[in-house]
């Protein structure tokens, strides 16, 4: 059972033309085991994507992602019979869908749905992340 649970974004979105952008993110995540084993897990990273939107209504409009991130891995388990680590870093493409809600010319929402391939060069786990933002296009 997890005790906490942290997790940290920073994204800067840039529409170049309509219908067309790039997406940047830093994702940062980290938890603790509760109990007699003590565990711990992070997992951090960068990715910079293509972002095609299509409008779908009048204020509505699909996203497509694809790009490259690179994510590094960490983690430990310590327990009576003594304590394992793990660690490791892959870069590998990445890709994402959404949705965007343009409350206003200048104020959006957005639901992303993105997968990223983490782990070391020999073994690796594909992981999704569900993210809702709310942003402002100056």
């Amino acid at each position: 059972m997890c005790d906490s649970t942290k997790h940290r974004s920073i994204s800067s979105i840039y529409y170049c033309r309509v219908n067309k952008g790039a997406n940047e993110n830093y994702t940062a995540t980290g938890g603790n085991l509760a109990g007699p084993v003590s565990a711990t897990a992070k997992v951090d990273g960068w990715d910079v994507t293509a972002v095609g939107i299509w409008p779908v209504a009048d204020q509505v409009s699909l996203l497509g992602k694809l790009g490259v991130a690179d994510a590094h891995i960490s983690g430990s388990v310590t327990g009576p019979g003594g304590s394992v680590s793990v660690s490791g870093s892959k870069t590998d493409f990445t890709y994402g869908i959404g949705a965007q809600y343009d409350f206003t010319s200048s104020v959006f929402g957005r639901l992303d749905f993105d997968s990223y391939n983490v782990g070391t060069s020999s073994s690796s786990n594909r992981i999704t992340i569900w993210t809702i933002n709310l942003g402002y296009m100056f």
